[in-house]
């Protein structure tokens, strides 16, 4: 990764990374995440210049991933599915603690 502050990546970016890693297709993945190909395309220049690594190299009409993607999906995984599993978890957590408010939908 360039000298980038983690605080300024867009976590959005690593959800279309899993996804065209599962399917190995950037239309594919554009329709898992209910998107366009065009904003996963864009998504994926944007991780691409961020990452400083191509991640994904077309074979025929596959999208095959480098080196470098393969060595981080599982981290990366790792990582989305905490934050699946605590936005779920938050969702039923008030949201101001002690203050009576409803809770959070």
């Amino acid at each position: 990764m360039k000298n980038t502050n983690p605080k300024n990546v867009d976590l959005n970016l690593f959800f279309v990374f899993d996804a065209i890693y599962r399917e190995g297709n950037i239309t594919k993945a554009a329709n898992r995440q209910g998107l366009t190909q065009s904003v996963v395309s864009h998504a994926l220049a944007r991780l691409r210049a961020t990452l400083d690594d191509p991640l994904f190299v077309r074979q025929g009409s596959q999208t095959m991933p480098t080196p470098f993607a393969r060595s981080i999906v599982g981290p990366v995984r790792d990582a989305l599915d905490s934050l699946r599993a605590h936005a779920q978890h938050l969702a039923c957590v008030p949201c101001r603690a002690g203050t009576g408010k409803r809770p959070c939908r």
